[in-house]
């Protein structure tokens, strides 16, 4: 493969387009209206995800000071002024949510300031030029705010996605302080909202504070925001779809490309062409290559890098990528021709010690934990997730399906446009960040919200075309509770390709053989589309044993031993593997995980505070019985 890789060869097709934004440029054709897609945040385009950066200039993380703020009470006292006294503020680390760091603070909801110092380390050498530099923030819960030497740089609103913002004439040299003003409190007009099932309270622990990491950039003339190669099925070549970001014309720009093949083979060459001016600009242009290997589950390392950079001094990155297929035929899903079920499982970031917060020795301790599970399929969160877990998900071969926070919206909710508004932004940020990953094989636009009311078909075929004009080459997901099984009513699922369906018969209700059944009734009303069971599942305390036969409980007073967890999930699995139609299952959850509301099971419930249908406890230490019934399940199938 080396030798065949490298005789190949290495080409440029002139084929570049010149795109939206611009008048076009004599010599290069404009793209049609929307050629290539890109989402704008804060006036700046949402960038790939790089595994390169040549704009790095340095890390912020580390030691920041921070002050909570219950009475809100910092704006107007100017807490970012770099002239207040903060020799009384707590330190915190970052990446870090206070609710992780500070016992006092386990449950506080509100407001919480945090502060650093900071020299500039690197990055242009001339002191006028420090203006074009940038900040990027991979995630702060819930909306922010941040200052920059007392001046206030820009606002962000939704919890896990990245977002930038332009330090211009405000940076200096040495001596910036930035401040984050972060708010964690779920409203009825955030993303994810408060539901009304649950008022002031979450199904999840909403950590508050800055959970990513926070980096400086040097924002060159033009920026490189967006480098998406992909394989061209049945054709030896990759077309490269490309974003800029201008602040000036540029005649003839020269950007040089290399490519490296999974075996170590490498391809290099050049692209020439012109920026017409100011504004976001966007390209296509194709690389001759041979047949390209195949990434799947079987064969993770099969992955290309293509790196892009100007040689003079400018912008650069890398990113990685895969070729795979994923299609539907009707109720069956394909990957790479052949099909697919999902043996996977769902799971939270959520731990002990750093709360949202994943660390390479958590991301490198779960998907260990996945190996063991035998699972080839996960649903990560309810929420984008930490790339770098998405990377190890990809290098392990387990496959995603990635998932924006529209979480249990409800009447009033699904049709408000300025949610709708806030929804397809936080899915926007998703796609355009991650989909290079081969391993994402569809995007989620929500789950459990009210698909049985009419303005669910609003909101999801609003999600599902945005997704669509993003990523037109992955399929969109919704994921819906049992109701529609009780009573046959949907507005939403027309408008995705995939189905899941989250039930727990036999513990919030009804009867556990009746799980099955409501499979067969979402089947009947949508027989060509694949369906996945998405949720089920039952609570155990680790170390809780029940003496004699596991028996059905008493749905308001389970026992919450492990063997009921393992029997039931057994139960599960019977019923819903003897579905031929069925593309997957996945159970509710990898681990214990914090939420706001205790469920209604149990008298009263175990562990307050905790959802306790993890197959390992919440540290990741202790696997009740129900893990080795999941891995079985799954080794045998």
């Amino acid at each position: 493969m080396k030798d065949h890789f490298l005789k190949y060869p290495a080409g440029l097709l002139l084929w570049i387009l010149a795109a939206c934004h611009s008048d076009g440029h004599r010599g290069i054709e404009p793209t049609e209206p929307g050629g290539v897609p890109y989402v704008l945040a804060g006036g700046l385009p949402v960038p790939t995800w790089r595994t390169e950066d040549y704009s790095l200039v340095q890390s912020l993380d580390g030691p920041w000071r921070f002050l909570e703020d219950p009475d809100v009470v910092g704006e107007a006292r100017q807490w970012y002024s770099p002239e207040i006294d903060r020799s009384g503020w707590r330190t915190i680390k970052v990446p870090g949510v206070w609710n992780a760091a500070f016992p006092d603070l386990l449950d506080y909801e509100g407001v919480g300031w945090y502060a650093t110092e900071f020299d500039v380390t690197g990055g242009p050498t001339a002191d006028e030029e420090l203006s074009r530099m940038m900040l990027r923030f991979g995630a702060v819960f819930l909306r922010s705010r941040i200052y920059l030497n007392g001046v206030p740089l820009g606002e962000h609103e939704g919890g896990y996605t990245p977002f930038h913002v332009e330090t211009g004439a405000v940076l200096r040299r040495t001596g910036n302080v930035l401040v984050v003003r972060a708010d964690n409190r779920i409203g009825w007009d955030t993303i994810p909202v408060d539901t009304l099932t649950h008022l002031d309270k979450h199904g999840w622990w909403p950590y508050g504070g800055i959970s990513r990491s926070v980096t400086l950039h040097d924002l060159y003339d033009p920026w490189i925001f967006k480098l998406e190669p992909a394989f061209v099925s049945g054709e030896g070549r990759i077309e490269v779809s490309l974003g800029l970001r201008a602040r000036s014309r540029h005649e003839d720009l020269a950007l040089s490309w290399s490519l490296e093949g999974p075996s170590g083979g490498r391809l290099e060459g050049s692209v020439r062409f012109s920026v017409p001016g100011r504004g976001v600009h966007t390209y296509r242009f194709r690389i001759d290559a041979p047949a390209p290997v195949v990434w799947s589950r079987g064969r993770p390392e099969n992955l290309y890098q293509l790196t892009l950079a100007d040689p003079i001094g400018g912008d650069g990155l890398a990113v990685r990528f895969g070729h795979r297929t994923f299609g539907l035929d009707g109720n069956k899903m394909l990957l790479n021709g052949e099909r697919d079920f999902w043996r996977g499982i769902s799971r939270h970031s959520d731990y002990p010690d750093t709360g949202s917060v994943e660390t390479d020795e958590t991301i490198a301790r779960e998907v260990s934990i996945l190996g063991d599970l035998h699972v080839n399929h996960v649903r990560p969160g309810h929420y984008t997730v930490d790339p770098r877990l998405l990377d190890a998900l990809c290098d392990a071969g387990i496959t995603i399906l990635e998932e924006v926070p529209v979480y249990q919206l409800f009447i009033g909710q699904m049709d408000d446009p300025d949610l709708i508004a806030a929804s397809k932004l936080q899915l926007g940020e998703m796609i355009e960040r991650d989909k290079n990953n081969p391993a994402i094989l569809a995007w989620s636009v929500g789950n459990e919200y009210a698909n049985y009311f009419p303005g669910a078909a609003t909101l999801t075929a609003e999600l599902a075309a945005e997704a669509r004009r993003l990523d037109p080459g992955r399929p969109t997901a919704a994921v819906i509770t049992n109701v529609s099984c009780v009573v046959p009513v949907d507005f939403a699922l027309d408008h995705v390709d995939l189905i899941g369906v989250n039930q727990y018969y036999g513990w919030y209700f009804g009867a556990l053989p009746d799980a099955p059944c409501c499979m067969d009734t979402i089947h009947r009303m949508h027989p060509d589309k694949p369906i996945v069971a998405t949720e089920f599942g039952a609570g155990a305390v680790a170390g809780n044993h029940l003496e004699g036969q596991p028996c059905p409980e008493p749905l308001d007073d389970h026992s919450y031993t492990e063997e009921w967890q393992a029997w039931y999930l057994e139960e599960q699995f019977a019923g819903l593997l003897s579905r031929p139609y069925l593309s997957g299952t996945m159970p509710w959850v990898l681990a214990d995980f914090r939420m706001e509301w205790n469920p209604t099971t149990g008298k009263p419930h175990p562990v307050s505070g905790m959802n306790l249908k993890g197959l390992l406890t919440h540290d990741r230490s202790t696997r009740k019985m129900a893990f080795d019934v999941v891995a079985g399940i799954y080794e045998e199938r």
